[in-house]
């Protein structure tokens, strides 16, 4: 008797799609992949022109031992099939005033700089980096690498007991102020939880954990840029028999008696045993079927990117590099007020420092990303003039790090990228950057599940799922959903 492979459906051939994907083809079953755009990748795509490559969103490999153990669990080892670097620091700082800060990955070089700060601060620093890092391998064992789909093994006196220990009732910004006394390198440290779209002033001190991990693991770049992750999955998916179809919308779901039984396309219906959406919960919810009222979530907010090709090389950036402005507090909090920033600050990568084949000979190129409100803000209209506005103010700031009076003048290549843009060619509901708040009715168990709660034969990959944003994470999301399946047989 010859069994017939379980047929899976994926909407959308995003990092979480592609993981999912490649897991499954290892196990054995028939995967689909559909995706609207012409190319896979989703968010984490590229724009190149004039010789200039620039990632599109996702640009920091932060917990890069996720990259590895895909790689190891699909009888792969990563080495073979990217070229991955670390730079030597994880970011230079500069600061409204003039001040300038280099945290070294070599730690004797990164206690000469806390030094210069204070003493005081640079045992706190150090103090702080081994409370989060006693925190964070309680909960990457506990809840980061296990499914949080069943409240029975959820909700025990084990779990109850260790999420006590993370502390998570309070805020990123007290819990570092504990340890650190320096406000700027408070708000170096509380600026980098907005990669998961929060503000430090409100999130729970989980999220302390980004720049813990940035600092025990490194921050390594690939060669080519964050796609070619992208490219080598999209041809492993190929080698191994699985199906992409780009340029193919999926229109909604094909429902009976609240069972997904597969997909609506412009021209026909495919069904299928699964089908998962790497695409976001409140977009499929809302846009793909009309049988459930679709739950009410909270919104990250979403991300301004502007994008430049300069003609002069810039020996005074690193590759990951922050600029903080002043009433930092008052410029963070905005984009969760619906309302611009005055003054921005800002992360800016430069791929070009470490990977000169991203530029032309001589050149370099900048990702300028800013927080902004998603599209749920009534006050802000993308429209030139708000462009015009942040474009401004991005300029004015490279222009004092850089000391390049005329610093727009380098400029070769401009483009940009808004919520607007976001929702329309990636799905990203109301234009969010950063998958569904993280607050804490929305983590582990309380974010959706991967499988539907609503619709049977659905199931959700990605950065709504647990445990949460960023590609790490995400390919975390593959990995507990692709064990859930495999489960089923």
């Amino acid at each position: 008797m010859i069994l017939m492979k379980e047929k899976v459906i994926i909407i959308g051939a995003g990092i979480g799609g592609l993981a999912t994907a490649l897991r499954l083809l290892n196990a054995g079953y028939e995967v689909v992949i559909y995706e609207k755009e012409d190319k896979v990748g989703g968010r984490v795509n590229r724009i190149q022109e004039k010789g200039y490559t620039f990632d599109l969103t996702a640009t920091i490999s932060m917990m890069p031992q996720e990259f590895y153990l895909l790689f190891e669990e699909l009888g792969l080892r990563l080495e073979d099939y990217i070229e991955i670097s670390y730079p030597k620091s994880l970011y230079y700082t500069f600061f409204k005033d003039g001040t300038y800060y280099d945290f070294s990955t070599d730690l004797i070089k990164l206690n000469r700089q806390l030094e210069s700060i204070s003493t005081k601060d640079a045992v706190g620093y150090f103090q702080l980096m081994s409370d989060i890092y006693e925190k964070y391998q309680l909960a990457n064992q506990a809840f980061l690498s296990q499914s949080c789909d069943q409240a029975s093994s959820f909700f025990t006196f084990k779990h109850l007991k260790e999420i006590f220990k993370l502390e998570p009732l309070s805020n990123v910004y007290d819990y570092v102020s504990k340890f650190i006394k320096d406000e700027k390198l408070k708000e170096y440290i509380c600026f980098q939880t907005m990669y998961i779209g929060m503000s430090p002033y409100d999130c729970s001190i989980i999220y302390t954990l980004l720049p813990g991990v940035s600092q025990f693991y490194g921050l390594p770049h690939l060669k080519g840029g964050m796609y070619r992750l992208v490219e080598v999955m999209e041809q492993l998916i190929k080698e191994w028999g699985g199906i992409i179809h780009t340029n193919s919308l999926v229109e909604s779901l094909v429902i009976e008696d609240k069972c997904v039984l597969g997909i609506q396309l412009s021209d026909r219906i495919d069904k299928g045993d699964y089908i998962i959406a790497n695409a976001q919960v409140p977009y499929v919810m809302h846009e793909l079927q009309s049988i459930i009222r679709p739950k009410e979530y909270h919104l990250s907010c979403s991300a301004f990117i502007l994008y430049l090709g300069l003609k002069q090389r810039l020996p005074m950036l690193n590759i990951h590099n922050i600029y903080i402005n002043q009433a930092f507090k008052e410029n963070i909090q905005s984009a969760f007020d619906g309302k611009l920033p005055k003054e921005s600050s800002f992360y800016f990568y430069v791929p070009s420092r470490m990977d000169e084949g991203m530029a032309p000979t001589n050149g370099e190129v900048i990702n300028v990303i800013i927080r902004v409100p998603n599209l749920k803000a009534q006050n802000v209209e993308w429209n030139e003039q708000t462009i015009l506005l942040l474009k401004e103010q991005i300029y004015k700031a490279l222009a004092q790090v850089t000391k390049i009076e005329h610093f727009k003048e380098l400029v070769e290549v401009e483009k940009y990228l808004t919520p607007v843009d976001l929702a329309t060619h990636f799905n990203c509901y109301e234009g969010i950057a950063f998958g569904l708040s993280h607050d804490l009715t929305q983590t582990n168990y309380f974010r959706p599940h991967h499988q539907s709660d609503d619709l049977k034969g659905l199931y959700f990959v990605g950065d709504c799922t647990h445990p949460g944003t960023g590609i790490s994470l995400v390919l975390k999301s593959a990995r507990q959903l692709s064990k859930q399946i495999c489960k089923h047989i």
